[in-house]
């Protein structure tokens, strides 16, 4: 897989010198590709199977429904483990993205990962390494993916965009590439939709007024208002670097503000954004309303 080359030779040579850590954390960003790389390492080279499952691994995720993964989760392992091994002289237990573990789902991991069983390996993805307690953190070979480069990217995401679609354009790409932090699954699944409404976003600063596309965008109870959110700081985040301008929009848009903005003005202005996106989450606060307020913040 793209991008992990690195980590796929180092776990190789441990694997083959019957070295392997009783207990690895896979991590880097989101929508990267660590599960998918993660499960296809354990299939293929530890359980050594063609199949997308083997009774040898078991694989912890969080449920849809749920915010977090819950101790009822981790228990599963120990009746995993005391399980024969069906062909293969190892179990694998893959939990992903562990820094969903609550606080005893946390405890329970640890002791087990305080007192190892022969043959039984633990494979953790997470997005964010600072999320996962140090105890834990200690006892876990760490692999970081690096992030990907734009031409990996480009790659991923045309490799696994339909080709029947229309074609996206270079600079397209590369903006959508920066909104989505380089991440190519959150681009395969929101880019384009993330991408129009950037260019939906200039179109209101030109017009210092709500369009009714964008209106209705918030309308939509479905809508996640970290989209908006991802737009807005990779704006600020042009203008505070001073990136290369990529459209008319974005410099009719940067042309309008720029002698409004100053340095000092747009830190603290990113850093309210920030916190006032956390606030609309956490007390359902009116979304038009919250939309009004950001745009005066900006244009003031």
């Amino acid at each position: 897989m793209i991008g992990f080359d690195s980590v796929y030779n180092i776990l190789e040579a441990t694997n083959n010198k019957k070295k392997l850590s009783h207990a690895s954390i896979i991590s880097g960003q989101s929508g990267i590709g660590k599960f998918t790389f993660t499960k296809k390492y354990i299939l293929e080279r530890i359980v050594k199977t063609t199949k997308e499952d083997h009774p040898d691994l078991l694989i912890i995720k969080r449920n849809e429904d749920k915010k977090e993964i819950n101790i009822e989760k981790i228990r599963e392992i120990s009746a995993f483990t005391k399980q024969t091994s069906v062909n293969s002289d190892k179990k694998i237990i893959l939990i992903d993205s562990c820094e969903n573990l609550n606080r005893s789902a946390s405890n329970a991991l640890l002791k087990i990962l305080e007192e190892p069983n022969f043959n039984n390996y633990l494979f953790l993805t997470c997005n964010k390494l600072s999320q996962i307690i140090p105890t834990i953190k200690s006892r876990c070979q760490i692999y970081k993916i690096k992030r990907p480069s734009f031409d990996d990217f480009c790659v991923i995401f045309n490799k696994n965009r339909p080709s029947f679609l229309p074609k996206i354009s270079q600079e397209d790409l590369f903006a959508m590439s920066e909104i989505c932090d380089q991440s190519p699954g959150l681009a395969i699944n929101h880019g384009e939709d993330l991408l129009e409404l950037y260019k939906e976003f200039l179109t209101v600063i030109m017009d210092s007024s709500l369009s009714e596309n964008f209106v209705k965008r918030f309308s939509d109870k479905k809508f996640d208002i970290s989209f908006l959110q991802r737009v807005t700081i990779y704006f600020l985040y042009k203008i505070l670097l001073n990136k290369p301008i990529t459209s008319y929009q974005e410099k009719e848009a940067f042309d309008k503000l720029k002698n409004k903005i100053t340095l000092n003005n747009l830190i603290m202005l990113q850093s309210d954004i920030n916190r006032d996106f956390g606030l609309v989450n956490s007390l359902y606060l009116d979304k038009k309303l919250f939309v009004t307020n950001l745009l005066n913040k900006i244009s003031e």
